[in-house]
C-alpha cells in the first residue's frame, strides 16, 4: 500500500522500485479520502 500526501491510497502488487524511489505497481486499486 502506498499513501500520498493528499490522502489517496494505492493498493497493488509492487513490480519494481528504482534508485530514485520511483515505484511501479500492477493491478492497482486507488482509494481517495
Amino acid at each position: 500500500m502506498v499513501e500520498l500526501k493528499n490522502g489517496e491510497t494505492y493498493n497493488g502488487h509492487l513490480v519494481n522500485c528504482d534508485s530514485w524511489m520511483n515505484i511501479h505497481l500492477r493491478e492497482v486499486i486507488c482509494t481517495s479520502k
